[in-house]
């Protein structure tokens, strides 16, 4: 079949991989259209133009006998023109080498003779590559690049055309090598990495302006070149460029239905989709997170090698479909070679996974969103949050909500969806901690049955709350979304609940420990006092529920610095919970666990030390080291340990725990870890090393639990201690006064932690001579 019997897209298709199979060696080539050409027309025309293509090249060094046998080879090579070898001269540019060869044309180091003398960089149509499409995509190139002025952008010098037809262009010559390879090789730390991207982003940016996409960023497309350790990125080849707003040539270039233009680990959902028409900008910045992620891990989001295994549809599918993994996940997975990646870096595997952790994680994932509403504008926006990391000032992205996983969710799995709606809503919003498994055996059925109807009560109140909420004014303020349902829900308990206490008490409970995270303990304590109250007034005398209510309501009134309080509440629950679920039931656990926490804020440590025996005594004969109640012990233990200053002792629990949560960073527990890791290390007089931890904790804190709440205001007064440590006295004074400011207004005048504040600011005064104040 020749060229000319194909359809539009299957001539497309057929070209695309052509030039692809050239780039591959003779023994690539089969497994490579195995797996990138499933249509059996296509890959019979590739498979005659490959097998043409030595003989053609043969006609170029031996003499011309017979003008049939030129015919023959020009027509099984689907070319018009005179095959010809590597020219040596192009109109005023003598070539001197050939610097490389691309789908489209190979590029050539010349240098011209006039009317000034200088070395150029000239690409010219690859031999056998001249099709009407590709000329139009090559003349689209020149002239993208020529409406762009920019110092990270290759400059057009000139275009022309070969006494043979033909085209060719001129651009600057840019010395350098690829970004990744010189990054590398110049062993640049993540900084000064941020900072040659920042320059990137500008140029694609400049070309947005200018109406041109690229759609093929890549690190062979943006050279470095470094001169007396100043680093200057050039963006090369916008071969595959797109008009945005007017054509580019007198013909108009645009995507032909079914044919993908680009390069796969690179390429976006919508351009990974044949049917798509609607390619913008923002399919440049996804390939710029691409780009960022190697620069950052060494690796690329998604493996190439097992990628190009599966079939050319199969690749296409995993772009549109399968998320890839964070940075910091992915450096995990490096194994050994995540050492080698880190010394590239300057630093070590731990803690560029700390850098990447956070900000750095959102920033690139923000860039890799399927759904291109969810990334960013333009790439002067993700250059913005560059910088803004950079800074330590907060950054635009962020972890996706709650709510947002819980749609994507859903979409994978509607059919458990569809069945398990109600339990998942109520785990959603805090689940209900019930003792449906904890009654004595003789209680156990009738037990199950009544906490079942609870739950099922408490679960089809929550999911109509849920429901009742617009996604749509939910995004992006889940904490004020989820405040509002809760303030609903505590308006309408005492009416839609008349009558039925227990159903009462437990959606309380629910309410009032979801306030508690929030960090909103008067809102809290408001609900939990009244499910104390009804659980007490039952008449069931001691049971699981009763002992729940105590240890929620203790935990409140330990936030809230009411210590006496706390206790008592917290002293009751130990011993009921004893008492009604057994000596080893991981809710004692974790009651023993809140009181001792409680006794060494009081500064009680013998007393603590007690509970916290008891405690590892029981989640060492029922727990894994890795299960989450292990690891919260251990911390609590190792901050025992800091207290007595046995800091031997307490630094290995401490990163135990904190490694633990190497995949979820993002978790309030994996937060606290970081914070008293940070403070062990302070304590120790190791304040260079703690600070990066604070700053991460409190920026990641800010996020996940808003600025105002308690532990936000706990790792930035720490932060600020340590500052003060380091005679960053300014600094010090400053972030005391914001925390104190805080505290004062969110907690009252009489909280403890504002007692704390007022004696650090005394101190950072008093280590600055301002002794009146």
């Amino acid at each position: 079949m020749l060229v000319n019997e194909l359809t539009a897209v299957q001539q497309e298709q057929v070209e695309q991989l052509f030039e692809r199979a050239l780039e591959a060696a003779g023994e690539e080539r089969a497994p490579f259209l195995n797996s990138a050409c499933d249509d059996p027309a296509v890959r019979s025309e590739v498979e005659s133009l490959l097998a043409a293509r030595p003989a053609a090249d043969r006609l170029m060094n031996e003499p011309i006998a017979d003008s049939g046998l030129l015919a023959d080879a020009l027509l099984q090579a689907e070319t018009t023109q005179i095959l010809d070898e590597d020219p040596h001269q192009i109109g005023p540019y003598r070539i001197l080498s050939k610097l490389g060869e691309g789908g489209m044309g190979s590029v050539y180091l010349a240098e011209q003779t006039e009317p000034l003398r200088r070395r150029v960089a000239l690409k010219l149509i690859k031999l056998g590559m001249d099709t009407k499409s590709v000329i139009r995509r090559f003349e689209a190139e020149r002239q993208a690049l020529a409406l762009m002025n920019h110092p990270n952008v290759a400059r057009v010098l000139d275009a022309g055309a070969t006494p043979q037809g033909r085209p060719y262009f001129v651009m600057e010559y840019v010395a350098g090598k690829r970004l990744t390879d010189y990054c590398d090789q110049q062993r640049l730390d993540t900084p000064a990495r941020l900072r040659l991207f920042v320059e990137v982003c500008a140029a694609i940016q400049h070309a947005h302006q200018k109406g041109i996409i690229h759609r093929d960023i890549k690190p062979s497309n943006v050279l470095v070149a470094g001169e007396n350790g100043i680093h200057a990125p050039k963006v090369i080849d916008f071969g595959v460029a797109k008009a945005l707003y007017d054509r580019l040539t007198e013909h108009s270039l645009h995507t032909e239905h079914g044919v993908l233009i680009g390069t796969p680990e690179y390429m976006s959902p919508e351009q990974a989709d044949p049917t798509a028409t609607d390619i913008d900008t923002r399919t440049d910045i996804y390939a710029l997170g691409v780009l960022l992620y190697e620069l950052l891990v060494g690796a690329l989001p998604r493996d190439a090698d097992s990628s190009r295994a599966v079939g050319f549809a199969e690749v296409q599918r995993i772009i549109r479909e399968k998320d890839p993994v964070r940075p910091s996940t992915r450096l995990s997975s490096l194994g050994a070679a995540a050492d080698a990646v880190a010394r590239n870096r300057m630093t070590d595997s731990s803690r560029l996974q700390r850098l990447l952790r956070g900000d750095l994680d959102w920033i690139v994932m923000k860039c890799l969103e399927k759904d291109r509403e969810r990334r960013y504008s333009t790439t002067a926006e993700l250059a913005d949050d560059i910088e803004r990391h950079v800074r330590h000032e907060p950054v635009t992205a962020g972890p996706p909500s709650v709510r947002y996983r819980a749609r994507k969710f859903m979409r994978r799995n509607r059919a458990l969806v569809a069945g398990t709606v109600v339990a998942s809503v109520a785990i959603l919003a805090g689940t209900i901690s019930t003792g449906v498994f904890a009654f004595r055996e003789s209680q156990q059925r009738a037990a199950a049955e009544t906490q079942a109807q609870i739950a099922q009560a408490v679960n089809d109140f929550l999911n109509e709350m849920l429901a009742s909420v617009d996604p749509k004014q939910a995004q992006g303020r889940d904490v004020g979304v989820l405040s509002e349902i809760l303030a609903e829900a505590a308006a309408n308990i005492e009416t839609e609940f008349a009558g039925q206490p227990q159903v009462e008490s437990s959606i309380r409970r629910t309410i009032g420990l979801t306030y508690t995270n929030l960090g909103l303990t008067a809102e809290a304590e408001v609900h939990l006092e009244r499910s104390l109250e009804i659980e007490r007034s039952s008449g069931d005398g001691p049971h699981a529920d009763l002992a729940t209510a105590l240890h929620l309501l203790g935990s409140v009134r330990y936030h809230q610095g009411r210590y006496e309080e706390g206790e008592s509440l917290l002293s009751e629950a130990v011993e009921m919970r004893r008492d009604v679920l057994g000596p080893e039931d991981e809710h004692l656990a974790a009651s023993l666990n809140q009181l001792a926490m409680l006794l060494m804020k009081t500064g009680r440590l013998d007393e603590a030390k007690t509970r916290l025996d008891e405690v590892m005594a029981i989640v060492e004969a029922t727990h894994e080291r890795d299960a989450p109640l292990f690891l919260n012990i251990t911390n609590t233990l190792g901050s025992y340990h800091v207290q007595r200053g046995e800091f031997a002792e307490a630094e290995p629990l401490m990163r135990e725990g904190l490694a633990a949560y190497a995949d979820n960073p993002d978790h309030p527990d994996a937060l606290v870890k970081m914070h008293n890791l940070a403070t062990l290390l302070k304590n120790q007089k190791k304040h260079d090393e703690a600070e990066p931890f604070f700053l991460e904790a409190r920026e990641r804190a800010t996020r996940v639990f808003g600025p105002e709440h308690v532990f936000t205001l706990a790792v930035s007064n720490a932060l600020a201690a340590n500052m003060e440590l380091q005679e960053r006295f300014e600094e010090s004074e400053a972030l005391h006064r914001e925390v104190l400011s805080v505290r004062r207004r969110t907690l009252g005048e009489k909280h403890p932690d504002v007692q704390s504040s007022l004696n650090n600011l005394a101190s950072a005064l008093h280590a600055q001579d301002k002794l009146d104040e």
